[in-house]
């Protein structure tokens, strides 16, 4: 990988390049004057994000390299707080309490925006603008969800921002998930089986579930990079510590999925083939080792090992660099999990499954 930067300081204006020896290049932009942040890609992946003078995200797109929009959207703010999204030309307003322990309402319903579980009938789930992680929930409100420390050398100031991005797994266990071959180094796989009770208390007939945008899930993984930069003294200098590995990895595996009979008025599902299940995995563990990647070359992008005399200089810088990787991120991850780029090997997602009548 060959990675270049162009920098013009005068106009706050960045460029990052990466180059990859199987002929692959994908160039970040970051301009601060018009408050954009642009990324495109050799299979010809365009997104554009805008913000506000507050740095809180207005405007996200993403088009393919067939020229087809596959994100589209718009944030409006007030008073600090998310008041209304369109997306795809779909509005949604946000409605609060009168504190942080009220509940949030979404009309319509947000549940299954994207890899977000919603915020819709949440309590506390978007934070106060005196929140210290305010800030990465308003660089992007779907990517962002807030959570307890589970650092062993942490405060609280680290999150686990996939505590509630997981698929509910309320639900039956399932044999089948003991005989998937798992890889080695990959996270755990956790099977979800649901129950007709629990489908016919949260599903739409309209839509199968689970479901994003109207297709199945089969499956769901994901990471995050910590939040969190420390400062090491060496020799009287300081230099800045963070540890860029992707952290709360998951995978899970959907061992059947539901539909609505209108003929007899009834959930009805369907399980998936051993072989299917194989395939979602094999392809859930591609997003893991796409992300750990991803990580590596971002942390090389953004992050110079340079000496500071104080360690409030080196805070401070290592918060903008941390901000730029955070900006770079939520455009690449988006892609990622939309699978766009020609760096993805695996297409099961795209395959429809039938399925067959479950028997137990």
């Amino acid at each position: 990988i060959h990675v270049f930067r162009k920098e013009d300081k005068l106009r706050k204006f960045r460029r990052d390049s990466s180059f990859y020896w199987d002929g692959r290049w994908e160039v970040f932009e970051f301009d601060d004057l018009a408050r954009e942040t642009r990324y495109r890609t050799s299979s010809g992946t365009r997104s554009l994000r805008k913000y506000d003078s507050k740095k809180r995200l207005i405007e996200n797109y993403l088009t393919n390299g067939k020229g087809d929009t596959l994100i589209s959207e718009q944030y409006f703010w007030g008073s600090e707080r998310l008041v209304r999204m369109i997306e795809n030309g779909l509005e949604r307003k946000y409605i609060y309490g009168k504190n942080s322990l009220d509940t949030i309402r979404v009309i319509p319903s947000d549940h299954g925006v994207r890899s977000h579980s919603g915020y819709d009938g949440s309590v506390g789930k978007i934070p106060s603008e005196n929140d210290p992680m305010y800030k990465f929930f308003a660089l992007d409100p779907y990517k962002y969800t807030k959570h307890e420390s589970d650092d062993d050398e942490s405060d609280n100031s680290t999150y686990n921002v996939f505590a509630l991005f997981k698929l509910p797994s309320e639900g039956l266990p399932n044999f089948f998930c003991k005989e998937i071959r798992t890889t080695h180094g990959m996270p755990p796989v956790e099977c979800i089986r649901y129950t007709r009770k629990y489908v016919s208390q949260r599903a739409n007939i309209r839509y199968p579930y689970p479901h994003k945008n109207g297709l199945f899930i089969y499956g769901e993984a994901d990471s995050e990079l910590p939040k969190k930069i420390n400062c090491k003294c060496i020799d009287g200098k300081f230099y800045i510590d963070y540890k860029h590995k992707p952290i709360n990895e998951y995978i899970q595996v959907v061992m059947s999925g539901w539909r609505y009979n209108n003929a007899e008025n009834t959930w009805m599902e369907s399980c998936w083939m051993q072989n299917e299940l194989q395939s979602t995995y094999n392809h859930e563990t591609f997003h893991i080792d796409n992300m750990r990647k991803a990580a590596d070359v971002f942390y090389l992008k953004f992050f110079k090992e340079e000496p500071f005399d104080t360690e409030k200089e080196c805070l401070r810088k290592g918060e903008e660099q941390l901000f730029l990787l955070e900006l770079a991120w939520g455009l690449w991850y988006q892609d990622e999990k939309k699978h766009g780029g020609d760096r993805w090997e695996n297409k099961v997602y795209g395959e429809y499954r039938e399925g067959i009548r479950c028997t137990n």
